[in-house]
Formats: structure tokens, C-alpha cells, sequence
């Protein structure tokens, strides 16, 4: 089973993505972050602490602090040998966040928001 963080300061998508991941048991460990530099800086804690960093990151673009893209332009610098998969999720249908996501190798795709529940089942089967 995939472990999962999720990064996005809405708290009603958060309790959406977090009830259907459980109530369906698509994943038994769950992180939340409501901004991208608290998450850069527990999960590169993780890491410093040894332990392993989530397999799988659900990350919005637009959050107040750190955005989607400034934590994704740190997390990158970590220059680790596998990274989790990511997937944007976003209520943007502007195509820059698609455009932009590609140039990230650690990115999977984009996802707009409401994620559904065969999106979270194809991700974390």
C-alpha cells in the first residue's frame, strides 16, 4: 500500500481527499501540509531523520507561502535517487500548469480538482 502526502491549503479538499482514501483503504498513511515550505521542511526533515519520504505527493499549485512550483524547485535541489511520484492537482484549466508540470521529471500529471475517486484508485493501486 502507498503511503501518500498531500500538499494543498483548501481545507475542504483536504478532508474530500483524505475521506475517500480511507473509507476506500487506498492508502494507510497520510501526511497533510497546508503550504509548500512547511511540507519542504518536515519532509526533508524525514529524510535527515533517515526515515523514508511518502510514496506518492498530491500537490496544488496555488498556495499562500510557498506555491506548488517553490517547493517543487527545492525539493528537486534534494538530488535523491528516487523520488515519490507527484501529481498537481489543480482547479486551473489554464494550460501553463500543464506546460510547466512537464518540466519536472518527478511529475506524473496534472489532476483537476475535484479528485475523483478513479484517479486516487488508479494512483494508488
Amino acid at each position: 500500500m502507498k503511503s501518500v502526502c498531500i500538499i494543498d491549503d483548501d481545507s475542504i479538499y483536504l478532508m474530500l481527499a483524505r475521506r475517500l482514501i480511507t473509507k476506500y483503504n487506498l492508502s494507510n498513511s497520510i501526511i497533510e501540509y497546508t503550504d509548500g515550505r512547511e511540507a519542504y521542511s518536515e519532509l526533508k526533515a524525514v529524510l535527515e531523520g533517515g526515515a523514508n519520504l511518502p510514496d506518492v505527493i498530491f500537490l496544488d499549485v496555488n498556495m499562500p507561502i510557498w506555491d506548488g512550483w517553490d517547493f517543487l524547485d527545492e525539493f528537486v535541489k534534494l538530488n535523491l535517487s528516487h523520488y515519490p511520484e507527484v501529481y498537481i492537482v489543480t482547479s486551473s484549466t489554464h494550460s501553463f500548469d500543464r506546460e510547466k508540470a512537464a518540466t519536472y521529471a518527478q511529475v506524473k500529471r496534472c489532476i483537476t480538482k475535484p479528485i475523483e475517486l478513479q484517479d486516487l484508485q488508479e494512483i494508488l493501486s
